[in-house]
């Protein structure tokens, strides 16, 4: 409610003063009061059409009579605070319920933020608007109007944004206070930060008015509903959307230990005068520890032994390379040195960026008649012999890690083994 005093407005000062302190000008009613001399006409307006009209004449007892008016509508302009306090409550909760509805099944940020800004605009009755969200200052994310705009605009010379930060609340700015909004053709500006868990988030923007007024107070209480439906519904997207890539990335990963499992030996060959026992159980679900074994010929056995200094996919992914180039270097020459020197070769040349990178290698080969060893070890842990008597022998030597040292050559090692030597291998 709106009270406009006219004619002798000095002359009750105690009463009519009073009367227009507190002025509610989201109301369309407007109480009337023009006094002069000893004639008082009161007039109301609703959404400015006259609805009631009196003209009383104040006699002796006029003070009274101006007590009793100031009374009514002072109690007149409380219920109807109260009245629009309710209704305003009552719209921001129909306002958050909306919006809750409409992102409540989407899935995806951008959608989200499309959204929001739509019903910021439709909210205020803005002309176009901007919502963002930060990501260590950065920006992250946005829907609207371009986030350069408002990353240039500045007020007095300092950035708009910088100035809502600092205020940690919405910022309304009109042309009449500021050059820069002039310049840019901007009448008005409401910018609302959006708050998660007190830290700062995004912001939302919105830029003129259709009608062509101002943003008010209440503006930004509609905004400010705006902004915490934005926290809310963004963080509940991010959740989401974090559980499925877990979700996914479990799936691949599952995958890929099956398939690393497929290139391990699933039954070990049976010999007269050797038995062979293996296992890999991995960290991880991938991990970068592998074995092989396969039979030569009737007489041969080639197997090999090997760690990539790495977990997860890296390794999964290093260990396969390792094991082709091995096999494949290995149906075409005798010498463990020359097919652990050709593997070093081209696995330094894959993994010439990647310093961290590097395999452990063991590389055997037993000639079942002779019961010779013949291996070359590559920075691997060092095998042990247990001999029938419990006597304990390290296969020590050998040279650094593969695929770090493309130039280096290595050498070839045997030992003879006797009946009931204990062979143990290790990661």
């Amino acid at each position: 409610m709106k009270i406009i005093i006219e004619g002798d407005v000095n002359r009750f000062p105690g009463y009519f003063s009073s009367l227009t302190v507190e002025e509610n000008i989201l109301s369309d009613d407007i109480v009337k009061l023009s006094l002069i001399g000893n004639r008082l006409k009161i007039s109301f307006f609703s959404k400015q059409l006259l609805i009631a009209e009196n003209d009383i004449l104040i006699g002796d007892n006029e003070e009274i009579f101006l007590k009793v008016l100031y009374d009514y509508l002072s109690r007149y302009k409380k219920a109807q605070l109260n009245e629009f306090l309710l209704e305003n409550t009552k719209k921001k909760l129909e306002i958050f319920s909306n919006i809750n509805t409409l992102v409540a099944h989407v899935t995806d940020i951008e959608s989200v933020l499309s959204v929001l800004m739509e019903y910021a605009i439709r909210l205020v009755s803005g002309e176009v608007g901007n919502i963002f969200l930060f990501d260590n200052d950065r920006y992250k994310i946005e829907w609207g109007f371009p986030i350069d705009v408002l990353k240039k605009l500045t007020l007095n010379g300092r950035s708009a944004i910088e100035i809502v930060k600092e205020k940690k609340e919405a910022f309304i700015a009109n042309d009449g206070d500021y050059d820069e909004l002039k310049k840019n053709h901007i009448k008005t500006i409401i910018i609302e930060p959006i708050y998660f868990q007190k830290n700062l988030v995004g912001l939302v923007t919105v830029v003129n008015k259709i009608d062509g007024t101002l943003f008010t107070e209440y503006d930004k209480e509609l905004l400010l509903t705006v902004s915490m439906v934005a926290a809310i519904s963004v963080e509940r997207v991010r959740v989401f959307q974090d559980k499925l890539e877990k979700e996914r990335m479990m799936h691949e990963l599952q995958v890929a230990h099956e398939v690393q499992q497929m290139l391990l030996p699933v039954t070990a060959p049976v010999f007269k005068n050797l038995e062979l026992f293996a296992d890999c159980i991995t960290a991880l679900e991938i991990g970068g520890d592998f074995y092989y074994y396969e039979v030569n010929n009737e007489n041969e056995l080639l197997f090999f032994i090997g760690d990539v200094s790495n977990k997860g996919v890296p390794a999964g992914l290093l260990m396969a390379s390792t094991m082709t180039y091995i096999k494949v270097f290995a149906s075409k020459y005798e010498e463990t040195g020359e097919i652990i020197n050709l593997t070093n070769s081209y696995l330094s040349n894959d993994l010439e960026n990647k310093s961290n990178m590097f395999v452990t290698l063991f590389l055997g080969k037993i000639d079942l008649k002779s019961g010779i060893l013949y291996y070359t070890n590559a920075g691997h842990n060092y095998p042990v012999i247990v001999k029938k008597d419990g006597e304990i022998i390290e296969l020590q030597g050998g040279g650094p890690f593969i695929g770090q040292f493309s130039g280096f050559s290595y050498d070839n090692e045997s030992i003879q083994l006797e009946n009931e030597d204990l062979l143990f291998f290790y990661t």
